[in-house]
């Protein structure tokens, strides 16, 4: 079969291309992406702009965002296609991957679809290909105008003058040999007369072979059979149509009996006395397979095969009413597997596809196995409705029928989870990975499957909240939580703009003379209408938002620029101490910002100290030791907080430029009482005196801690045996009293 004439044009087209997006950046990016000999640009910022461009010009492809403010993608594509009546126009539409109004795109009348960010070469090869076929169907167009109008007036004029007048053959074949589709001409038996070189070529024939011969030849048996009966119906005055009248969707049959996707049409014509019928072929294997592929992608992960949140949604939906049918409960399992960014990040995203295409190859058979453990076979369900879906990145659910109770629904968790206890392999090595599981039940858990899902996903939050590798059913506790959690979120995106954030100081004393010689920064959040807010019930989740990087931002600015006022009142200058959390010290913008802050002359040389955790200096040791030796460069002190709960060596200890370690106040806790915490913070305090340190004891709060430190040779002490933290003023106050305490 050869269903693939091309048109070749004799020089470099040219195509006409209406670009639709209300970003100027995007406009400018498809601009730069496109060569100016290819296309000739206009640009329209929103759909109506879109909409009037469309009616007052003619292009040959258009570019069309999804998500515009005011009419989006889809409305302005379906105005054009019902409203315009403009079917022909390629619309191509441009959208972030996972948008969830593709689909409605393609049932608006959308031709493909461009991602974002786009590669150059897809989007020159993508709208080259519609405007080009836009072409070919416009020359299609006017051809088979061009036909029609010469079959009607030959007609009309053989009526007219009886005959006198013949129709020029060479000039109709001509025609029709330059027609994109098969144009085949047959009597009322179906018997071919004449074929164009088209048809030839789509269907794999030499003309001669097919003229006389019957279009069974062509066609389906049951499609040539139905339009049999229907012409000789129709010549007999039965009905006024035949099958093919309109355009429909059948299958040609080639000379190798391969068969292919076409539309066709059939039309009456008549010569003298003689009924012919013309018939219209289009090769649409292409545009099937196309149609096919956008319907896979929008109900199957591309990765992994299995369904995705869409086809999960739809098949969550019966299997609601079937549970209702049968009786049986309906569990979802939401599932976050971790460990794959790792295999990512140190092995690369082929290596982390694999190990995702592993892991799904797992579940699926994994579930079939474990269906027939927890629940016994029975006649009236049918275990291929189970789905596993992959929802996005790590993220995959599971949906089971069929459970009697509860029990069987966590007893199915439970070997789900058995699933991760053996490693993963790739290229010779073994990973492992954890999973955490939160589970909704039908009805239970809610009517509607969006809530369903949402209850599954708060349970999985849980689980991993309470340590993880676990699962969680869905309790309504969780729903109150998780709105209360909401709210928090959304108060504490409000809050810094609000300035609602305040800092208070607790002061670090000299162990041996009671002088107050530093202070800590803390922040407090004084919320408008709770008050003042304790420090643990926001800091997680600032952290967990990534709000910690401004908050910290700001935190920093201020204490040092508290620590100056403080100066210029005339107080002695003391050590100010500003924490730095895990995702700020990650930050790649971290030295930019301190050295901002020295430029301004906030950052006073050896006066800041920053204060990072054992655990985020671990994480990455190499980057950890540039990063502080750069903040070292601009004069800053560093300490390690919380020493010696984390994973830290006194090989790695000796190379970090750290001038203060902090014991933490775990072991400060029991050091009266448990000999091990005392001597753990004796070797902490005999290795930073090794190494140069000094060292701070946080969180002493009664006599015997502080007398005990005081005799390790401890340096300095922080905590409520000597003070709370203290607002400003407060603070200002206690400098103005000399800032002694009694030791």
């Amino acid at each position: 079969m050869n269903g693939n004439n091309m048109f070749i044009p004799s020089s470099e087209p040219c195509y006409q291309l209406l670009v639709v997006d209300d970003s100027k950046m995007n406009r400018m990016l498809v601009r730069a992406a496109l060569p100016e000999k290819l296309f000739v640009i206009t640009q329209a910022i929103d759909g109506y702009e879109a909409i009037k461009a469309v009616t007052e010009h003619e292009f040959d492809v258009m570019l069309l965002d999804i998500s515009m403010p005011g009419m989006d993608g889809v409305e302005v594509c379906r105005y054009i296609r019902q409203q315009l009546g403009e079917t022909i126009l390629p619309i191509i539409m441009l959208t972030a991957l996972g948008d969830t109004e593709l689909v409605a795109s393609f049932e608006a009348g959308a031709n493909d679809y461009l991602s974002k960010p786009f590669d150059q070469m897809e989007i020159i090869a993508r709208l080259s290909a519609a405007a080009r076929h836009k072409q070919l169907e416009d020359a299609q167009h006017y051809s088979n105008q061009a036909l029609e109008t010469t079959v009607f007036e030959r007609t009309t004029e053989l009526n007219h003058i009886n005959g006198q007048l013949k129709v020029s053959s060479a000039r109709v074949q001509a025609i029709l040999d330059n027609a994109f589709d098969a144009i085949i001409v047959f009597d009322r038996s179906a018997m071919i007369l004449s074929a164009n070189r088209a048809a030839c070529d789509q269907f794999g024939y030499h003309e001669e072979e097919l003229l006389g011969h019957s279009m069974n030849l062509l066609l389906s048996h049951g499609f040539y059979q139905a339009l049999q009966l229907d012409i000789d119906d129709y010549l007999k005055g039965g009905q006024t149509e035949i099958v093919g009248a309109k355009p429909c969707e059948t299958e040609g049959v080639c000379k190798d009996s391969s068969r292919f996707s076409i539309d066709l049409a059939v039309s009456r014509m008549q010569l003298q006395a003689e009924q012919q019928f013309v018939c219209i072929i289009r090769d649409i294997t292409d545009r099937k397979s196309y149609e096919e592929r956008i319907t896979y992608l929008a109900n199957f992960d591309e990765l992994t095969g299995l369904p995705n949140r869409n086809l999960l949604y739809d098949r969550f939906t019966h299997a609601m009413a079937q549970s209702e049918r049968n009786g049986y409960l309906l569990a979802l399992y939401s599932l976050k597997i971790k460990g794959c960014k790792e295999v990512n990040d140190s092995l690369g995203y082929q290596k982390g596809n694999a190990l995702i295409q592993q892991l799904a190859t797992r579940l699926s058979e994994g579930l079939r196995h474990t269906d027939m453990v927890v629940r016994p076979a029975s006649d009236d369900r049918d275990r291929d409705t189970d789905t596993v879906a992959r929802l996005n990145g790590s993220t995959f659910a599971i949906l089971a029928e069929g459970h009697q109770s509860e029990n069987s629904v966590a007893l199915m968790a439970q070997k789900i989870l058995m699933l991760f206890k053996m490693p993963f392999e790739l290229d010779g090595l073994k990973f492992y990975l954890a999973c955490d599981m939160g589970i909704s039940v039908y009805p239970n858990d809610g009517a509607e499957v969006d809530q369903l899902f949402s209850s599954a996903e708060i349970a999985m939050h849980r689980a991993a909240k309470d340590g993880g590798g676990s699962y969680q059913f869905y309790t309504r506790d969780m729903n109150a939580a998780a709105l209360e959690r909401c709210a928090l979120d959304v108060s504490l995106h409000q809050a810094l703009e609000n300035r609602e954030f305040v800092l208070y100081y607790q002061p670090k004393v000299d162990a041996k003379t009671g002088k107050l010689v530093g202070v800590e920064s803390l922040v407090r959040w004084l919320h408008p209408v709770d008050g003042l807010i304790p420090p643990f019930k926001f800091i997680p989740m600032l952290e967990e938002t990534g709000l910690i990087v401004g908050v910290g931002e700001w935190i920093l600015r201020e204490a040092c620029e508290q620590n100056i006022r403080w100066q210029k009142m005339g107080y002695p200058a003391i050590n100010m101490a500003i924490n730095l959390s895990a995702r700020q010290f990650d930050d790649p913008d971290l030295i930019h910002k301190v050295n901002i802050l020295c430029d301004e002359g906030l950052l006073q040389p050896g006066r800041i100290e920053l204060e990072v955790t054992e655990s985020a200096v671990m994480g990455n040791v190499d980057e950890s030791i540039a990063v502080l030796k750069q903040l070292q460069a601009m004069e800053a002190l560093i300490a390690l907080d919380d020493f010696g709960t984390g994973h830290s060596s006194l090989a790695y200890l000796m190379h970090f430029p750290i001038h203060t370690l902090k014991i933490d106040k775990t072991f400060v806790d029991h050091i009266a009482t448990d000999a091990s915490s005392l001597a753990i913070a004796r070797t902490i305090i005999a290795m930073a005196k090794t190494l140069n340190m000094s060292v701070v004891a946080e969180g002493v709060e009664d006599e015997d801690q502080f007398r005990i430190l005081a005799e390790e040779n401890c340096d300095i002490i922080q905590g409520y045996y000597f003070s709370r933290p203290l607002p400003a003023d407060e603070l200002t106050a206690l400098l103005e009293k000399g800032g002694q305490f009694e030791v």
